[in-house]
């Protein structure tokens, strides 16, 4: 073989090796892609779960002010009304909360394609 054969298989040998590379490399950016793309779907699902949650905490503690509103502190007032207990003193009702928990409503997260389903764990 002659110098210039060998240069020129040698400079092949180097392409080759370039575009191995950059093969391994892409399979690995897919590979962490679809990674990141679970985790997200997972911590999307996750922050859903927590904000029902919220929701639920929310709404039995604004039903459990309005019994003790309804039901204790109109007792406890009949009570003052009828001189049983220091009329300076009042039971204070705590207020309501009014805040609503912010859905999700990125849908796209739920598939790599955008389709609208539903998120799962």
């Amino acid at each position: 073989t002659s110098p210039g054969l060998l240069l020129a298989l040698l400079q092949t040998v180097a392409v080759i090796w370039q575009r191995q590379d950059i093969q391994d490399n892409a399979t690995e950016i897919s590979k962490l892609g679809w990674q990141l793309f679970d985790s997200i779907k997972r911590y999307a699902s996750s922050i859903t779960k927590v904000g029902s949650g919220l929701q639920t905490a929310v709404n039995a503690y604004n039903k459990s002010v309005g019994t003790l509103e309804s039901t204790v502190v109109s007792r406890a007032n009949k009570l003052t009304e009828l001189g049983a207990t220091p009329s300076s003193e009042e039971i204070e009702v705590p207020r309501l909360v009014e805040i609503n928990v912010r859905e999700l409503t990125r849908r796209e997260l739920s598939s790599p394609t955008g389709e609208s389903d539903a998120l799962s764990a």
